[in-house]
């Protein structure tokens, strides 16, 4: 039986963290993954000798002086992860009843750029710039500055709506449109998504946007490295089955249902409904077990990955996001015999080739619902009729890509694809969601996870506390681990990096 200072459950981006920043502290730390593979959304997997990106492949705020600059700093990952800036004038692209408008880097930048497409909203557009900067500069660990842990997730702004902030900004509705195109960032909802994680990933990718050159997954291994060299233990194929409790405290996990591991404190990064899936206790009460099981994920989708013939399709440096509807919000609430009316689509940086792209990745929103036939197979052993629907569905989104790329169809060489299904089965989150739980301005508090749990010895981390995205799960595993170590003590490490 093997014990630890902190046991921590999945090796996500707020466990590798979690972990760094309690082993600077001393902490004997033991990561259990029950995949082969480690990083969670960071995951990336090879084709032909091409890597892909299961989640994440571009991050923001990455210029020296930057706030994620600063994290990397602290987390020793600045020589470990090899990134390349995206295009300054254009890192994303929106595509919006026939025309483009180009996102650039930068405030001044955007408000001309902005102002180009629509000269009488320059001052609309000043004013939103100015409203976004309030926001952010409202966080104090945005700006590392001292914090009151228990006044952390005391935030107004997620009492506001996105979407109305958006409209009061400006009457122009093709603006509006325009200023909330980005929302497959965060999977935006008109109904429900709070005006705060809009605000702080609008300005996490506008101060600078990078992409990774080789695959997010050199985060995953960067983090690992660092962890072991503290005297971390990272574990695979190690899948905690239960967590065994008496009386207030968790005694020790069961890995693969045969081996008990002891530590004095557990961690868990997997989706809370899953965490308490491997509780008995009664100290878990039946109304916080309701209210975690019946939370709303943010929807899964459809995703496929292409290895294009030599000199055929063009790269770019640029995402572009395409939205086929007359308002750029609402098309994750799709219909089926209409999907796909909206995707993301860009070509990574390992798969440029002489001005060419040799891989291309898209994705489109769609519900696990619609592969509920096959949700108690095992991966690869889905049948003819799941490998059909896959089929089909790339078709359908490649169909709509063409629209603008028509040399997409015999520019393909190989397609693979992926449903809700496989990202359930590789990252544990239910439903196979793309950014965890729902955050509700409607309901806020009932849509807040906190790290702290009814068991003394467990606490969360992950993309479900704060917000998602590479710097809400830093900001989630900095208010986890501030139950272990004083915050004020971690951010002074961060500004002294």
């Amino acid at each position: 039986m093997s014990k630890y200072d902190v046991v921590i459950i999945g090796s996500g981006l707020g466990s590798l963290l979690s972990a760094y920043i309690l082993g600077r502290e001393g902490y004997r730390t033991c990561i259990l993954e029950k995949e082969d593979q480690i990083g969670g959304n960071l995951q990336s997997f090879r084709r032909k000798g091409y890597v892909f990106e299961t989640g994440m492949h571009y991050i923001g705020s990455m210029d020296p002086g930057q706030i994620l600059h600063q994290f990397f700093k602290y987390f020793d990952l600045l020589d470990k992860v090899e990134l390349e800036r995206l295009d300054e004038n254009g890192f994303d692209v929106l595509i919006h009843k026939n025309k483009e408008y180009r996102y650039p880097m930068g405030v001044e930048r955007f408000i001309e750029t902005m102002s180009g497409y629509f000269p009488a909203e320059r001052g609309n557009i000043a004013g939103f710039i100015e409203k976004l900067k309030k926001i952010v500069n409202s966080q104090p660990l945005y700006n590392l500055e001292a914090i009151d842990p228990d006044r952390f997730t005391d935030n107004p702004y997620m009492r506001e709506s996105a979407f109305n902030f958006i409209q009061s900004c400006t009457a122009n509705a093709e603006l509006q449109n325009v200023l909330g195109g980005l929302n497959y960032l965060y999977a935006g909802d008109r109904n429900k998504t709070p005006l705060y994680i809009y605000a702080m990933v609008f300005w996490f990718y506008l101060q600078s946007a990078w992409g990774f050159k080789k695959g997010s997954y050199q985060v995953a291994e960067g983090l690992a490295e660092n962890i072991r060299a503290m005297g971390g233990c990272i574990r695979t194929k190690s899948k905690v089955t239960a967590l065994v409790t008496s009386g207030a405290k968790i005694t020790h996990g069961l890995i693969n249902g045969e081996e008990d591991i002891r530590g004095d404190l557990f961690i868990s990064g997997i989706h809370p409904a899953s965490t308490l899936g491997l509780i008995q206790s009664d100290r878990i009460k039946k109304a916080y077990r309701k209210r975690i099981g019946s939370l709303e994920n943010t929807p899964g989708c459809f995703s496929i990955y292409l290895i294009m013939k030599k000199g055929i399709f063009p790269f770019y440096k640029n995402n572009f996001h395409y939205h086929g509807t007359e308002t750029v919000w609402g098309t994750n609430e799709y219909s089926p015999a209409r999907w796909p009316e909206s995707y993301w689509m860009y070509t990574p940086l390992n798969g440029r080739e002489n001005g060419y792209a040799r891989t291309i990745s898209a994705l489109s929103y769609m519900s696990i619902r619609e592969v509920k036939e096959w949700e108690n197979t095992r991966r690869h052993r889905r049948g003819s009729g799941y490998r059909q629907f896959k089929k089909e569905k790339a078709r359908k989104l490649i169909d709509i890509i063409a629209r603008k790329w028509p040399e997409i169809r015999e520019g393909t060489e190989y397609c693979y694809s992926a449903t809700p299904l496989t990202f359930r089965d590789y990252t544990g989150n239910p439903d196979g969601s793309l950014y965890g739980v729902i955050k509700d301005y409607n309901h806020p508090s009932a849509s807040l996870i906190l790290p702290v749990t009814a068991i003394k010895n467990l606490l969360l981390t992950g993309q479900n506390i704060n917000i998602h995205g590479f710097l809400g799960v830093i900001f989630g595993s900095i208010l986890t681990c501030s139950h272990i170590i004083d915050i004020n003590k971690i951010t002074r490490s961060v500004i002294n990096a």
